[in-house]
């Protein structure tokens, strides 16, 4: 097992996003996991990402705050979302306070050792 405090999170820049910090907590160069990234995503009012589509599946948990999508209110706090792979997305913080969630993302659907 191994366990992560968030204090050992590392910031990163994810293409077409827009005011907002993100932490890999997991996966990638974080190491933990070879099937998933999990990372946390602070997203200030007016921020958002998109339009795009990666090949990963996305899921997360909205844990503060309100982000709305192109296709309908992507909900509020404590909701969740998962999003197949390839799918284009947009979201954006309309409201005046900032939104934060936690996603993790399924890289290949190899098991993880």
């Amino acid at each position: 097992m191994i366990v992560r405090k968030l204090s050992d999170a590392k910031a990163y820049e994810a293409p077409n996003h827009r005011d907002y910090k993100s932490l890999r907590v997991f996966g990638a160069e974080m190491g933990g996991s070879q099937t998933l990234i999990f990372g946390i995503s602070h997203f200030l009012p007016g921020g958002g990402a998109g339009p795009d589509a990666s090949p990963p599946e996305k899921d997360l948990l909205r844990a503060g705050g309100r982000v709305d999508g192109d296709r309908r209110r992507q909900g509020d706090r404590r909701e969740s979302r998962a999003t197949p792979a390839t799918s284009a997305r947009t979201k954006a913080a309309r409201s005046s306070t900032a939104a934060t969630k936690s996603a993790p993302s399924r890289l290949r659907s190899a098991p993880v050792k």
